[in-house]
């Protein structure tokens, strides 16, 4: 999850993460073992003053590799997507190392790959920190 300010995260009635405080945007991972069947998850947030974001993304660490297409692999230990080719866009979900994505196109200058993960997780990522056998200049540019 990403928040400004403080969040709880509780699965299953059990406290996953717990960021409680006032801050800046901040991402949160947790990771837990789900043996299958219904699942409750319950997200407590406030805002104390400035910006306000409050998201929660997930994927199933079960889910089927990308479709066809050429993949990469996430580098970083976390790694934003974002809505578009920058910083200065807004990420709209989180990815992990190792993580497996399909690359679907990139920047004119190659330093951004547009990608498509598990969870409907779909957006722009550095290319600094994707790992690949195929070269990104060999993706096609999408504006």
């Amino acid at each position: 999850m990403t928040v400004d300010d403080g969040a709880r995260l509780f699965i299953n009635g059990h406290l996953l993460i717990d960021a409680w405080r006032d801050q800046s945007p901040t991402p949160y991972t947790g990771d837990i073992y789900l043996p299958g069947g219904p699942v409750t998850a319950q997200m407590e947030y406030y805002e104390n003053v400035g910006g306000a974001v409050a998201q929660l993304n997930w994927t199933s660490a079960n889910a089927p590799p990308p479709s066809d297409g050429p993949t990469g692999y996430v580098a970083a230990y976390r790694l934003n997507v974002r809505s578009g080719p920058g910083l200065y866009y807004p990420a709209v979900g989180l990815l992990s190392r190792g993580q497996e994505v399909r690359l679907l196109g990139r920047s004119w200058s190659a330093r951004w790959v547009k990608v498509e993960a598990p969870g409907n997780v779909r957006g722009w990522v550095s290319a600094r920190y994707m790992w690949s056998k195929v070269p990104l200049y060999d993706l096609p540019v999408i504006q």
